[in-house]
């Protein structure tokens, strides 16, 4: 019976020194940090994720491409933080194009008018804009709009603009507001 017992607490031993050294594990033998993360390795916030810098690039070419300030870009005669965060937009890829043309959807004869092109102007240069690289236009952008006339559907029974087949014409009886509210 004293063997059985010193038995059982050798093995119980033993067992223990077992999961003892599974569960400490071998640290030696980790793979070393391949660089990718898969949620067990956080980046700093600090650091520029690549979805932010395409996102950005987009921003950026959408805000080249429309080009304007509006009076919502001003508070009175100076730039706010949207007219400069705006502008920064516009100015981030300043390389691709040469002179950057900003137009400024304005009222050409208001009373804040040339303060409002002053404060661009100075914002610019702050920013290391030379005047050969900038144009300043009042009016809108006549690059950024488009006719909607090509997207209205041609009058029923009119042969549309493109030279396609006439639209067909409703069937008898037919009533925009339906059949039940034709009597009205």
């Amino acid at each position: 019976m004293k063997n059985t017992k010193k038995l059982q607490w050798l093995l119980g031993m033993a067992a223990g020194a077992a999961m003892l050294a599974v569960s400490a594990g071998c640290h030696k033998n980790a793979p070393p940090p391949t660089g990718n993360a898969h949620g067990e390795d956080f980046r700093p916030s600090s650091e520029v994720r690549d979805t932010r810098r395409a996102f950005a690039v987009q921003a950026s070419n959408g805000a080249r491409a429309d080009a304007t300030l509006r009076t919502y870009h001003f508070d009175g005669p100076q730039l706010n933080s949207l007219g400069e965060e705006r502008l920064d937009l516009m100015t981030h890829n300043s390389e691709s194009a040469s002179p950057l043309v900003i137009y400024l959807d304005l009222v050409p004869s208001g009373p804040e008018t040339s303060k409002r092109q002053e404060a661009v102007a100075i914002f610019l240069k702050d920013h290391g804009f030379k005047d050969d690289q900038v144009r300043l236009q009042l009016g809108y952008n006549p690059h950024s709009t488009s006719s909607a006339a090509g997207s209205v559907a041609p009058d029923q029974g009119a042969a549309p603009a493109n030279g396609g087949p006439a639209s067909p014409m409703p069937p008898a009886g037919y009533s925009p507001a339906g059949p039940a509210n034709s009597g009205r």
